[in-house]
């Protein structure tokens, strides 16, 4: 028997006598105000819900933005979250037993150092060496134009039969419309792909050729879930001692008939979905995302919560759900501290808090919302389509989502066929009903509807341009942030500390001092370091503490004020990042 430990444990000795330097998984919050969460493989949508990929947080570097790293070679065990969009697998979770909000991605990563066959040599050795997995079970993929690669998989010992050509679709991988790109392999027990291996050497260029990188990099990543699974000869990996424990907790506290493993029973398909999304939450919990800052993560306790009532018999949830997140942090904090030393989840009282709180709305909203849930469910064209994606709606949005098809329906433009979400509408509801980009992802798959988050973002760009719209922050102007002397970081860890006021999170007041200014100019193209600002300037507080909860992905950031020792009001705060 593999367990899901030892199967980490063993990826992370290997690459560590190969060189590389083991870091911690980074946050599921990705870095770039982009981003809404980290998800997993290779997906750079510049509108992902969360970190779903350990290589996000080394897209600087690969964008040739952030130095190499030093040591440069890398691995680690990412926590990654899907959720949402046209890759959402919210849907499917529980249905099977292989789709997951929340999953580990093993990875390694060579920046500028080993390439593509040290990086093949390095995955067989590892397949066939500490786990054993017998060599006749294997087969690859390869990008058809990429002869080096096929060459080393074939000094690797595979016969010619089990390396095989695919296209672009399947085997070349590209951050985006332009940027690093380059070709993949991909490895394969049976028919089932456990580990992709990225090789960036190329660079996209804007008229659509692509030119040699400078410096080139890998990057591959194995899912822990599936390949624990494979080991032990599961077709599932609810199987998996990474599920078991928590299915177990699930049938003590609810009394119900144990786990199955059936995909016909209801109750069983509840257990998967009770047990994938309890990982989910603890995950965010841990890395200290509040549930009042993500729509995703409240919908998904809010979900956990019904089933727990509905199917499991639960007569206080937020009980049901703190118990199984507990379980989650017992089961992943021996290699992920952060689940036994969070703040959020050390403190019982405060934890119980936080979910009474989204209990308390959950009523709320399902007494208020029902009719209006019926109103939209009437007006979404495709019911077996509402019932699908129901539960990735944000209650309160539902006002919001019903206004959108009724908005679409009254312009006679969108009766054509096949159903396209253009650029100038999605800006629309973007404008009028204030849908962000994920949620007209949502409501393009509501109405079985073509969307393209690049013509959005176009036609976003060029009304900002006509009316000179801008940001309050770019917060990719280099020149702004280059103003910025070395100061301490800004101590944000009072955004952690809250009281529930009502149905609003309740933050504390704190004394800071102002450790720098940078002035902007009216019209954002230049700035400067300043030691005053006057009465309607625009600029920039490097402050020592702060409880302003920085935007993280798409998720808005605090506003509010900052007043003198007076109670007087000194400045408005429109934005916040770290």
């Amino acid at each position: 028997m593999y367990g899901s430990r030892q199967i980490r444990s063993a990826f992370m000795d290997y690459y560590r006598a190969k060189g590389h330097t083991i870091r911690p998984s980074g946050s599921v919050i990705p870095p770039s105000s982009e981003l809404s969460f980290v998800n997993a493989g290779m997906n750079h949508s510049s509108e992902l819900s969360f970190v779903n990929a350990g290589m996000n947080h080394f897209v600087g570097v690969i964008q040739g933005s952030d130095p190499i790293p030093d040591p440069p070679r890398i691995a680690n065990s990412q926590k990654c979250i899907r959720l949402g969009g046209k890759h959402s697998d919210l849907s499917l979770v529980g249905h099977d037993g292989t789709h997951h909000s929340f999953f580990e991605m093993l990875g390694s990563w060579s920046f500028n150092d080993y390439f593509k066959k040290d990086a093949i040599q390095f995955a067989w050795e590892f397949l066939t060496g500490p786990l054993e997995i017998p060599k006749e079970f294997l087969n690859v993929t390869y990008f058809k134009d990429d002869l080096e690669t096929r060459e080393y998989w074939l000094s690797q010992g595979l016969s010619p039969d089990k390396i095989i050509p695919k296209g672009e679709t399947d085997n070349f991988w590209e951050m985006g419309s332009t940027g690093p790109c380059g070709p993949c392999t991909e490895i394969h027990y049976k028919d089932t792909e456990i580990w992709n291996l990225v090789f960036m050497e190329y660079v996209r260029r804007p008229n659509g050729e692509l030119a040699s990188l400078d410096k080139k990099h890998v990057d591959t990543g194995m899912g822990l879930e599936r390949l624990t699974s494979i080991l032990n000869g599961y077709t599932s990996n609810y199987d998996t001692d990474l599920f078991i424990p928590i299915f177990d907790k699930i049938s003590k506290l609810s009394g119900a008939d144990p786990y199955s493993g059936s995909f016909d029973k209801l109750q069983d398909i509840n257990y998967r979905i009770l047990a994938d999304h309890s990982r989910m939450i603890a995950t965010c919990l841990s890395d200290g995302l509040l549930p009042d800052v993500s729509y995703r993560l409240r919908n998904i306790i809010r979900r956990c919560m019904k089933i727990s009532a509905e199917s499991f018999n639960s007569k206080n949830q937020v009980d049901f759900l703190k118990e199984l997140i507990y379980c989650v942090s017992e089961s992943l904090g021996d290699h992920h501290r952060e689940y036994l030393e969070s703040p959020f989840l050390k403190d019982e009282a405060k934890l119980s808090l936080l979910l009474k709180f989204e209990h308390d709305v959950l009523k709320e909203l399902e007494k208020t919302h029902k009719s209006l849930l019926n109103k939209l469910k009437d007006a979404v064209p495709f019911k077996t389509l509402f019932e699908k994606y129901e539960s990735e709606l944000d209650p309160s949005m539902i006002g919001r989502f019903y206004d959108a098809f009724k908005m679409y329906s009254c312009n006679a433009l969108n009766n054509a066929e096949p159903k396209i979400i253009s650029g100038e509408f999605a800006f629309k509801l973007y404008d009028s009903i204030g849908f962000k980009s994920e949620d007209i992802e949502l409501f393009a798959l509501l109405l079985d509807a073509k969307y393209d988050p690049y013509e959005f973002h176009l036609y976003s760009a060029k009304v900002k341009e006509q009316s000179k719209v801008t940001t309050s922050v770019n917060r990719t102007n280099m020149e702004i942030l280059s103003k910025i002397t070395l100061a301490p970081k800004t101590d944000d860890s009072f955004k952690y500390k809250w009281v529930q006021s009502g149905f609003k999170y309740q933050f504390y007041i704190i004394e800071s001092n102002i450790l720098q200014l940078i002035q902007i100019s009216n019209d954002k193209s230049d700035s400067q370091c300043v030691g005053k600002l006057n009465r309607g300037d625009t600029g920039i507080l490097i402050c020592e503490k702060s409880p302003f909860y920085s935007e993280a992905g798409g998720q808005a950031c605090d506003t509010g004020s900052i007043t003198g020792s007076l109670g007087e009001s000194v400045f408005h705060v429109h934005d916040v990042f770290l």
